[in-house]
């Protein structure tokens, strides 16, 4: 997720995590992963705040080969951890 430059700091990125978790677990969905880079330390500190956990390692092969950080998030009370 990349916003302009124009948009950040409005609280824009926090209110679409928001629906997307609420999308998520309308879909019943268990838990939600995301992959991002080091250097993307306000979306870090961001998807922190949003209760989302720091992997390890990668799950699974996205494609996304630059990322350096992989993060997972529980939907429900009985999603496990990986």
């Amino acid at each position: 997720m990349y916003f302009l430059p124009a948009a950040r700091g409005q609280g824009v990125g926090d209110r679409l995590i928001d629906l997307l978790l609420a999308t998520a677990r309308q879909l019943q969905y268990q838990h939600c992963y995301l992959e991002t880079l080091s250097t993307m330390t306000r979306a870090i500190r961001l998807y922190e705040k949003k209760g989302f956990t720091p992997l390890t390692h990668a799950l699974g092969c996205s494609g996304h080969t630059a990322c350096n950080r992989f993060y997972w998030r529980p939907l429900t009370p009985d999603s496990a951890h990986p």
